[in-house]
């Protein structure tokens, strides 16, 4: 983690304490565990902080995980006003290693996990971390990850190396291409032109791994559904509300 000193101190601390009890792993538990240490009162005091934020997420008769299942959506949303960006992003940390091990009575089963508008907090070291780790090992862990970014440039080009397919839409600005062509070969013949000249619902799509091995040696270009969405939120419905 590359902390120093007293810091060092203090993971290996917490850490010895989570480990004594691993079977019976609750706030209370850790917070006793913590009152009971050797650690200094300035350190205890920090640790009761950080658990003092965790604790607004944990609920000690729930495991996220028993949540996970096929064919269930689960959506986490962060955004308040109080919380900051490094909390938020910790969070993300932790839920992507949660749901990318989750099984389902004792089975692995096939999980999609989707970052959207990533160019927000893409920029965290240890999500990056957490993000290529899963991804190097999806089919161990039987999880795919998804990534949407309005700002090409943010994705580091370690994710983009490691991608299996990219879909490109509209957007004018060369260095961004410049960006995500470093890191893969297949999107050479793009030029900007043609990306500034797509129209809405068209897109150019390359995939490492597609039945057809024109999407494998070249990007090409497809006509993407209708959207179905309205900004702000209001959404089109196929029935009427009359």
């Amino acid at each position: 983690m590359g902390a120093i000193g007293n810091q060092a101190a203090y993971i290996r601390q917490l850490g010895n304490i989570m480990r004594k009890n691993r079977n019976n792993l609750s706030i209370k538990a850790i917070r006793d565990g913590i009152q009971n240490s050797s650690l200094s009162d300035a350190l205890k005091d920090l640790a009761d902080m950080r658990l003092d934020f965790a604790e607004q997420y944990i609920d000690d008769k729930l495991n996220v995980s028993s949540l996970i299942r096929p064919g269930r959506m689960i959506v986490v949303d962060v955004r308040d006003e109080f919380i900051e960006k490094d909390e938020a992003l910790g969070l993300f940390v932790v839920l992507l290693q949660i749901f990318s091990e989750a099984k389902y009575q004792g089975q692995t089963f096939n999980k999609l996990i989707v970052f959207d508008e990533c160019y927000k907090y893409i920029d965290s070291p240890e999500l990056v971390k957490g993000l290529v780790e899963t991804v190097r090992e999806m089919r161990h862990k039987g999880t795919s990850v998804m990534i949407a970014s309005q700002d090409p440039p943010s994705v580091p080009v370690e994710l983009i190396q490691l991608s299996s397919q990219i879909i490109l839409h509209k957007f004018n600005a060369p260095d961004w291409l410049k960006h995500i062509q470093k890191a893969c070969i297949g999107l050479k013949s793009l030029t900007p032109e043609k990306l500034g000249l797509l129209k809405p619902g068209e897109a150019y799509i390359w995939s490492s791994k597609a039945s057809d091995t024109a999407f494998v040696s070249d990007a090409m270009k497809i006509q993407c559904r209708p959207r179905v969405t309205k900004h702000g939120g209001d959404t089109l419905t196929a029935l009427s509300h009359n």
